[in-house]
């Protein structure tokens, strides 16, 4: 009901003119009203318990469906300010040349650890070439929880907390050229990793008892770096006499360590809320496996209860108990939400031998590790629409997406990376495991 008064609301304006002065207002007052509509029927608090977003974060969110239903409508949507579609605050980069975009944090909600603008890297297809073709990369980078560690890193690598330093990556998957990466000719998206919270943070300030500060603001920086992405990809094919359709974008959302983490926990976001419907997830070197006593639901145990990152209300809304931090919980969930389109699959990539995953993961040494990772994919072999590229290296790996003689050349039974994922992406109906047997 909400969409649809929101909706005709804004299109009445649009057509006629009628009521545009107070069409906002009368939204805002349905929207409160729906609010509290669903909380008199279900119950305060149930929603958040049911899907983990409380129910007005749930709602507004119909009200942004409304604005991109009207902005794909209508190609001139004056004088309603829609929060979707070409706007004058998104400026269209150049084709074929990564531009870093700077998001101004007064009109935009994303924030870097140390308070800086957020800033990430947008490379639109070569002129002839799909703009609806697009790689979202998340980097890694490690994560810090405690008073002791942030305040170590902010010290020493302070340019962990800092996304306008970074250069684009022009390497693996990445590579800009076409002759050595079949994706070399895609739309291409960097996003810097700055807030040390793997892409969870709903953006609260986390201050430590000695003073120091740290803005956890991870999930919402992916989501304000896409929104800025699609509508210069809508505003790009405009500019070209044709419109922007959600489900013709063919999308990789992935990422490395950290970042492939935040690419399993922010999955759902280009799937349900942007309608990019051909959407393939990547994690790579992420698996997300339980260390034990000190493990990964402890982050969540830690820093959802007390909302001091708002995680839950940016996590799979199929997903976001404590235990959906691991991937052996979070892989089945995200199967049974996948593979409405041939495209929707999750492509884990990982070595089988990787002492960076099993330090931060808390196991007690790598052989324990390994162990674990083997496990776990017996015991998800099979799972639909979950698979898998596992070397069974000989010597410790950690990443393999972004290091480009790695990515031409690591091979799993006899395939390639390189080949895998292309052949995965444009036969996705057909994806099978390339998993070898360690020793």
């Amino acid at each position: 009901d909400l969409i649809d008064l929101a909706f005709n609301a804004q299109l009445a304006c649009v057509v006629s003119g009628a009521a545009c002065a107070t069409v906002d207002a009368d939204i805002a007052t349905a929207e409160a009203q729906a609010v509290a509509a669903v909380d008199a029927a279900c119950g305060v608090g149930v929603l958040g318990f049911i899907a983990g977003s409380p129910t007005d974060v749930m709602l507004s969110r119909v009200k942004e469906q409304s604005d991109c239903m009207l902005a794909t409508a209508h190609a001139n949507s004056a004088p309603l300010a829609l929060g979707c579609g070409p706007r004058p605050e998104v400026v269209v980069p150049p084709r074929g040349v990564a531009t870093q975009v700077i998001l101004d944090s007064a009109e935009w909600r994303s924030l870097c650890g140390d308070g800086s603008d957020f800033a990430f890297y947008l490379r639109l297809a070569p002129e002839g070439e799909p703009l609806e073709n697009l790689i979202v990369h998340l980097e890694g980078g490690g994560i810090c929880l405690f008073e002791g560690d942030c305040t170590s890193r902010l010290g020493d690598s302070p340019g962990l907390f800092n996304a306008q330093d970074n250069t684009y990556p022009d390497s693996g998957y990445l590579n800009t050229d076409d002759s050595v990466n079949p994706f070399g000719n895609w739309s291409m998206m960097f996003l810097p990793y700055c807030t040390q919270d793997i892409f969870t943070g709903g953006g609260t300030t986390e201050t430590f008892p000695n003073g120091v500060s740290v803005e956890r603001h991870g999930a919402l920086n992916v989501r304000e770096a896409l929104r800025y992405a699609r509508d210069a990809i809508w505003a790009a094919l405009r500019a070209e006499g044709r419109e922007y359709r959600a489900d013709q974008m063919k999308v990789i959302f992935a990422g490395s360590s950290a970042g492939g983490f935040g690419a399993q926990y922010n999955g759902h976001y280009p799937l349900d809320e942007l309608r990019w419907i051909n959407t393939t997830l990547a994690p790579d070197s992420s698996l997300a496996l339980d260390g034990g006593t000190q493990s990964l639901p402890g982050l969540v145990t830690l820093k959802a209860p007390a909302n001091v990152w708002n995680v839950t209300p940016f996590l799979a809304p199929y997903c976001f108990t404590s235990d959906c931090i691991l991937g052996e919980v979070m892989f089945p969930a995200h199967s049974e939400r996948l593979g409405a389109t041939p495209m929707q699959q999750l492509l884990n990539i990982s070595p089988q031998w990787d002492s960076t995953q099993a330090g931060t993961t808390y196991f007690a040494d790598d052989t324990t590790w390994s162990n674990a990772a083997r496990q776990t994919y017996c015991d998800l072999q099979g799972t639909p629409n979950v698979h898998y590229f596992m070397p069974a290296n000989t010597s410790p790996q950690h990443t393999y997406l972004r290091v480009e003689s790695l990515f031409q050349t690591q091979t799993a039974a006899g395939v390639t990376l390189r080949d895998w994922l292309a052949d995965a992406i444009a036969n996705p109906a057909s994806v099978v495991d390339v998993v070898e047997e360690g020793n």
